[in-house]
Parts: structure tokens; C-alpha cells; sequence
């Protein structure tokens, strides 16, 4: 089946005249921001970016491997031999994980936002999402967007893959009217959805008439929180690797439809009863005894984390003794998320 190297492969000589911005261009964009690149100079072509990246990633593996090879595919390429980056910006501490990119082709600006990298602490901002709104990472991107938007851009598209799909829908929810008026699509490629208060208020209608939203057929992310009128892509792997736009099939401009796995529609229907039926201090109670148990182990990394038996993450939940047993569910719920292989479809 056909991947995103292939699309650029065969539309590479097309210019965005010829052919028009579509969305296997908008996933593309979305995962510059896993470049390991810290600072770039404003309007940085893609060779340059490519020579950056090649001296800070040469044992980088997943996301910012995999757009490091689209990349290299990209220059010389008709279609996008003028398109610059701005504003590279990158945040890891023990609160936040942020990235983002802005990507300025003709007769369009797209920004980009980071998805969930090997970081557990990515992973501990998605959980808190159910529960909180205006994190401190959607925060940093509201800030973000109003800074680099400029009077001159006038085609303006926003989007993320992962919790980055988050952030762009977070974007089309909290950014001023001016700015949204600015704004032609909004892309979020399997990122966590929203709590019902935000599903269903009036800034959320706002959104849905310019949403992209995709999930990969065995949706380990995109599945949590609600997050509807979604379409389903067709992958290859198990579990997690699905996760990979890189495993995501399509067809030309379209990506290859499928239908949710029932493994992942359980899962979301599972987890999100347990999350509406927390009261709020003590679904952050769950999310902290999580991932400091996690810390407990020495668990950095989702590799980390993967490394483990599930004997030994059942030990960890009967430790958590400050739990009870609802929370421990939850707990159990969360965890699947990272070792659920998805062998069953939907039957849908």
C-alpha cells in the first residue's frame, strides 16, 4: 500500500498551483516540529533544515526519523522548493512538553504543533487534558499562534498529530475572531479529543465547520476523551505503532478508508466511563500516583515503560495504596493504552 514517501514521490513535480494544498501535505507539515531543532533562522529552506537535522539526529528513531527521510525526498522537489520555516520553538521541562513550526508555502501558512514524543511527561498532559482545560500547554500554543501570525498571511491552516491535534483544535476553540477568520482548516491527526463541558460548548460548534479528524483503524490516542465525526485510516502494525502516520495508508490525495477497531472502540468507551464518573481532584490524584509510580521505577520513556511485564505494572497499581479501587481501574485503563495489539475490527 502506499505511504507519504510515495505521495511525494509522484507529486513532487506538481506544483501547488497544479495540484492544491491537500491533506497528505498537512500531515507532512505536521511533523516538522518533531525535528530535534531547537532555534532556526526565519525563512529556512528545507536543505538547510536537512544539514541541521542530520548533525543533531542520526540515532533518532520514530517521528523525527521518519520526517527526516520526507524531507530528503522534499528537496529539489517542484512542489516544494520554496516553502520556509519560522519560528521553531521547543519546551521540555517537568510540566511541559511543547513544540511547534511555521511553514510558509506559496499562497499559504501552516502551523504546526508537536505531537507526544518518547517523554513521559507528553503522555501525562494528554491524561490531564482529561480534566483540565487551558493547560499550560495549550496555553503555550494559543501564545505561540498569536506570535507568529502576521498581516501578510492570509491562508492560514493549523494542525498537529497527537496531542499536537489537541492544541490545533484548542487553537480554533480560544483564538480571537480576527485570527480565526484567518484560519481555512484545522487538522487533528489522532490527537485526544475534549471533556464534554468543551465537547459540546458553542466554541467547539465554532471549530467543527473547518475540523479535519482522522484516526488511524486502531486508535490508541485520538480514542480518548470525546472526539467524534472523525474519518478512519487504513494501517499496518500493532498496538502503538499505528500511532505512526508513517503506517497510515493512502491513495493519492486520499487516505485509504477503514473502520475502528473494536478493540479501540472499547477501550475509548472503557476509559472514558471511568474518566466522567472521577470528580476532578481525583482524576489529577490518578494521573500524579501514575506517573510517579512510574518515576518510582526509574520509567523516563515510553521504551521504558514498554520494557515491563504486565505482572510487574499490576505490582505498581497494588502499591498505589492511596488509591481506590475505581482509580486503580482508571490506572489499568491508561496502561492498556501502550500495550493494546488491536488484532480485532470493527465490525461496524
Amino acid at each position: 500500500m502506499y505511504t507519504l514517501e510515495d505521495y511525494i514521490t509522484y507529486y513532487g513535480n506538481s506544483s501547488f498551483e497544479e495540484v492544491p494544498f491537500n491533506h497528505m501535505d498537512a500531515l507532512i507539515f505536521t511533523m516538522f516540529p518533531y525535528l530535534p531543532v531547537d532555534t532556526i533562522k526565519d525563512g529556512t529552506k528545507l536543505s538547510t533544515l536537512y544539514k541541521m537535522v542530520e548533525k543533531a539526529s542520526l540515532n533518532e528513531r520514530g517521528a523525527p526519523y521518519y520526517i527526516r527521510l520526507l524531507i530528503k525526498k522534499m528537496i529539489g522537489t517542484k512542489r516544494y522548493e520554496e516553502i520556509a520555516c519560522y519560528h521553531s520553538k521547543k519546551i521540555v521541562d517537568q510540566e511541559i512538553q511543547f513544540g511547534a513550526m511555521t511553514i510558509r508555502f506559496p499562497n499559504g501558512t501552516f502551523v504546526a504543533y508537536e505531537g507526544t514524543n518518547l517523554a513521559l511527561i507528553g503522555w501525562k498532559e494528554n491524561f490531564l487534558l482529561a480534566c483540565t482545560y487551558h493547560t499550560k500547554t495549550q496555553q503555550e500554543a494559543l501564545k505561540y499562534f498569536k506570535k507568529t501570525i502576521n498581516y501578510t498571511d492570509k491562508n492560514v491552516y493549523v494542525g498537529g498529530h497527537s496531542k499536537g491535534g489537541n492544541l490545533a483544535m484548542y487553537i480554533g476553540m480560544e483564538t480571537p475572531k480576527n485570527l480565526f477568520k484567518k484560519i481555512k482548516m484545522i487538522y487533528n491527526f489522532d490527537g485526544p479529543g475534549f471533556r464534554k463541558k468543551e465537547f459540546y460548548s458553542d466554541k467547539y460548534q465554532r471549530l467543527r465547520e473547518k475540523l479535519f479528524n482522522l484516526l488511524p483503524d486502531g486508535s490508541l490516542v485520538g480514542i480518548i476523551m470525546n472526539n467524534t465525526n472523525y474519518h478512519v485510516v487504513e494501517t499496518n502494525g500493532i498496538g502503538m505503532e499505528k500511532h505512526s502516520p508513517s503506517r497510515w495508508h493512502i491513495f493519492g490525495q486520499f487516505f485509504v478508508p477503514n473502520n475502528l477497531y473494536d478493540s479501540s472502540a472499547k477501550l475509548h468507551d472503557s476509559l472514558n466511563e471511568r474518566l466522567e464518573n472521577l470528580k476532578e481532584e481525583d482524576m489529577i490524584q490518578v494521573i500524579d500516583t501514575f506517573f510517579g509510580l512510574l518515576n518510582e521505577h526509574h520509567i523516563k520513556t515510553r521504551e521504558d515503560l514498554k520494557m515491563l511485564k504486565m505482572i510487574e505494572i499490576k505490582k505498581m497499581f497494588d502499591d498505589a495504596k492511596n488509591l481506590d479501587e475505581e482509580s486503580k481501574k482508571v490506572l489499568i485503563d491508561m496502561i492498556k493504552m501502550f500495550f493494546t495489539s488491536n488484532k480485532k475490527r470493527s465490525k461496524k
